[in-house]
Formats: structure tokens, sequence, C-alpha cells
């Protein structure tokens, strides 16, 4: 609570302290320190601002949604990419295709068929009758 009000303070004396230090600028028509240092950056400030108030003018309903659809595409299509990498290294390691194998349900195959862990552990005890 106190800090809100104390930084509160703070900002309003700040501007203030602006305000004052303008209105001696323009009073002795000497530019200030900060204004000099600052007048480079104008250029910055108005090319970004032109540049971006054009492309927002320029984007109506239907750019939008294409713009959003392709960025979507890109964006999958390189997440796609990355997971198909994954899977190719992970099955190219035996230890690692073995896992996968069980996680998805395939396992060993024999001559029963291929069956997860979990379900031969379930046929195994319903085999010896444990309930």
């Amino acid at each position: 609570m106190y800090t809100t009000i104390i930084i509160f303070y703070i900002a309003l004396a700040g501007i203030i302290l602006m305000l004052v230090l303008k209105r001696a600028e323009v009073k002795s028509g000497n530019t200030s320190i900060l204004a000099r240092l600052g007048a480079g950056a104008d250029t910055f400030v108005r090319v970004t601002y032109d540049t971006g108030r054009f492309v927002i003018s320029h984007i109506n309903v239907h750019n939008g949604i294409v713009a959003v659809q392709w960025f979507a595409y890109h964006a999958l299509s390189a997440l796609r990419t990355i997971y198909l990498r994954a899977s190719e290294l992970a099955h190219s390691h035996p230890h690692s295709r073995k896992v996968i194998d069980m996680v998805t349900g395939r396992g060993e195959l024999t001559g029963k068929g291929g069956a997860s862990f979990y379900l031969k552990r379930i046929g195994e005890t319903e085999k010896s009758g444990v309930k």
C-alpha cells in the first residue's frame, strides 16, 4: 500500500520536474542535454511508428486471417519436422524402439501375437486364478 503511494509521488515529482525543465528550455531558447541526447532517437521512433501504422492500416479481416493461417502452417510444419526427426532418431536405437513399442502396446511378437506388458500381466494373473 505504502509502496504504491511512494511510487505515485515519485512519478508525480518527475512529471512536474520535466515540465519545469521544458518551460526553462523554451524560455531560454537553449536545448537541454537530455533533448540533445534524445534528438537522435526521434527519427527512429517516427519511422517505427509510420511503419507500424502503415502495416495496421493495410490489414483487414481477410488479410489478418490469411496471415494467421500462414504463420500457423509454417509453425506447425516446423514442429512436425522436429517430431519426425526425433521419432526417426528414437527408432534408430533398438532399446528405445523396444520401449516405444512397449508404451504403444505392441510388445514382442510371439506365436500368439503381440501384447503390452500390462495385458500380459493381466493374462498371467487370470491364468493363475488370482483376481
